[in-house]
């Protein structure tokens, strides 16, 4: 069989490739927590498997490895909490990312075809508590193709477990003393809610005079670049925890 002939899986995957001019993300956040925001926001392109092709700026990224890419705050004109990259992605069906702030997940993603269109499945829940409240998200992808307009998909956040745990609690504290049945078991649920959140606390006190620790070794550093160097260090620290 002439060799022409024979179809390379790749080659396939390449042509039909998405290609990304911008990524972004819009945040609705209350404008009082605005402030609390971080200046950039990393987004993860997580390890794949088969024939998957991912490339940024021209440059192929394995499938058992990952990238990532900094998506940095934006004034979008109309109040809205904007992050957003330039970078030049292509990226096959079923490549999945993933957007943090810090060290914690806000958005899971991934790019699909649907009637020869593409399109994002996206999904918005934190992790844990980050100091602002964010109701939904808007992902927002630009193709680098002429003719074709923008993907918008808009996802309420999810109500994770801490925010559960939290208000339960909530609850529990305004029930009156000596009120209804089964005030044992809401007793016994609270006093193990009250545990866990000691071992969050914990786990605060923890990481605090961990970053104390690192304030101590680096304070003689020019402190313009401290918000620089602790992004650094969550990256790094997200590199370790998936590569």
């Amino acid at each position: 069989m002439c060799r022409s002939l024979v179809e390379d899986p790749g080659f396939r995957e390449r042509r039909e490739c998405l290609q990304v001019q911008q990524f972004q993300i819009r945040l609705a956040v209350p404008k009082a927590e605005r402030r609390l925001l971080p200046s950039t926001l990393t987004l993860l392109y997580i390890p794949r498997n088969g024939h998957s092709v991912l490339e940024v700026n021209g440059q192929a990224i394995r499938p058992e490895a990952g990238t990532f890419i900094a998506l940095e705050r934006r004034e979008d004109g109309e109040g809205a909490a904007c992050f957003g990259s330039s970078e030049k992605v292509r990226a096959s069906e079923g490549v999945s990312f993933e957007v943090y702030a810090w060290e914690e997940r806000v958005l899971s993603g991934s790019f699909w075809r649907e009637d020869g269109a593409w399109r994002t499945r996206s999904r918005c829940e934190m992790e844990a508590p980050l100091g602002f409240d964010v109701a939904e998200a808007e992902v927002w992808v630009t193709e680098e193709r002429r003719g074709t307009g923008a993907m918008r998909e808009r996802v309420e956040m999810r109500k994770s477990e801490w925010r559960r745990r939290r208000r339960a609690t909530t609850a529990l504290e305004d029930i009156p003393e000596g009120e209804g049945e089964g005030e044992g078991e809401g007793e016994v649920w609270e006093e193990e809610l009250w545990k866990e959140e000691m071992w969050d606390c914990e786990e605060k006190e923890m990481e605090v005079e961990e970053e104390m620790r690192w304030l101590d070794v680096g304070f003689v550093a020019v402190c313009v670049g401290v918000g620089f160097l602790a992004s650094a260090a969550a990256t790094k620290r997200l590199r370790r925890r998936f590569f």
